[in-house]
């Protein structure tokens, strides 16, 4: 198969498999097989998108179809045997968030990828939100002058009872830190475009326990309301052990570009999951002479620049911008196809591409997480 008619297979039939699968379609790659554990996703996936395989086995759709492209999108404590599996197949390979459970693990399958000559994908596409590009645009510019701080808090009122699922616990890849704190933080890393040479931080669950799954309830009715102590009766609590709140400090490191010697950057990453909080979710950066305000949770609302007084300024996305992303109204499915774009361009060896996360950044971030959850500084080697 030529670079030029690229095959992929998808595995997982969720939100993430089917936005892989939409993104993959759109930069031409055919899809031709979708694997699930669960015999009627699968199914369902591969009759509403009109994907030719799928399958229950997920090695057998492989070993069967021996795709260019393996998509990941199970849980997270599947991608590490699948990814490794795709790259002895000789696949390139898109992985959701967490690559691995553990950093060791994750950097193996860096350096795996690396030693085969596969390209590799780290799935953490809020780094091409418009918002996120166009400050990319205005500290490349100078219009904050030189960048100092950056600041990225969310506070929203996780359901307290939206039942047990997969992100509840750490040995199945949940957690907010893996998920959330990844997404946000391959996105500042992409905006301060400089190593990441310290971090620390701490995490914390408030969950607790949750209810276990009943599909007899209708759980959505709880996303607004608290329920009444005879259907709290009803429900069987489960004990859980991921993080649903965390905050991190990392510190990036001097650039080729800085003038002094020893300049960095720090970024403060604030998640909690208790209550909404009076601010909505926000994102700034602070240089010596302005700052960019992005308003709204995951970068996107409103961008607002200060650039030393006498007020703050909304600006409009510059047109260049958005003209260069997919149409597509759904702010995560228009990411997962720009980032795909990139990742696929690189496979077909075109010349431009925009840099995307890769495995390297994944193991990277995995250190970084383990780190925080621990509650220990890490420092990257040499630093």
């Amino acid at each position: 198969m030529s670079e030029s008619n690229l095959r992929a297979v998808v595995i997982g039939a969720g939100n993430a498999g089917r936005g892989q699968i939409a993104a993959l379609e759109h930069c031409d790659v055919e899809v031709v097989g979708v694997a699930s554990r669960t015999p009627g996703s699968a199914r369902r996936v591969a009759r509403d998108l009109g994907i030719p395989h799928h399958s229950t086995d997920w090695r057998e759709c492989l070993e069967a179809l021996r795709p260019d492209i393996v998509g990941v999108a199970t849980p997270g404590d599947q991608h590490a045997e699948i990814v490794l599996a795709a790259l002895e197949l000789g696949a390139h390979v898109c992985c959701e968030r967490p690559l691995a459970l553990e950093p060791v693990q994750a950097r193996e399958l860096w350096v795996r990828a690396r030693a085969l000559g596969r390209k590799s994908c780290l799935c953490a596409p809020a780094l091409f939100q418009p918002q996120m590009l166009f400050a990319r645009e205005l500290i490349a510019q100078g219009t904050i002058g030189r960048l100092r701080d950056v600041e990225c808090v969310s506070s929203f009122n996780w359901p307290r009872y939206s039942p047990l699922n997969w992100q509840h616990h750490l040995e199945k890849g949940g957690g907010r830190l893996n998920h959330f704190f990844a997404n946000s933080l391959a996105a500042i890393h992409a905006v301060v475009d400089r190593p990441i040479v310290w971090a620390q931080g701490e995490a914390r669950n408030d969950w607790g326990s949750v209810p276990r799954y009943d599909p007899e309830i209708d759980w959505s009715a709880f996303y607004h309301r608290n329920p009444t102590e005879e259907e709290l009766e009803g429900f069987e609590w489960v004990e859980v052990d991921a993080d649903s709140s965390y905050s991190a400090l990392v510190r990036f490191g001097a650039s080729e570009d800085d003038e002094g010697e020893g300049e960095t950057v720090s970024a403060l990453f604030r998640h909690s999951a208790l209550n909404n909080s009076w601010v909505n979710d926000y994102t700034a950066f602070h240089g010596d002479r302005g700052s960019i305000h992005i308003q709204g949770a995951q970068f996107q609302g409103a961008v607002l620049v200060f650039e030393g007084g006498p007020t703050w300024e909304e600006r409009a996305i510059p047109l260049e911008i958005v003209d260069a992303l997919p149409v597509e109204a759904n702010n995560d499915r228009r990411n997962w196809m720009t980032l795909m774009a990139q990742f696929v361009a690189d496979i077909r060896g075109e010349e431009e591409f925009a840099s995307y996360p890769t495995f390297e950044d994944g193991a990277l971030y995995q250190a970084i997480i383990a780190a925080v959850r621990q509650g220990e500084a890490w420092q990257a080697e040499g630093s």
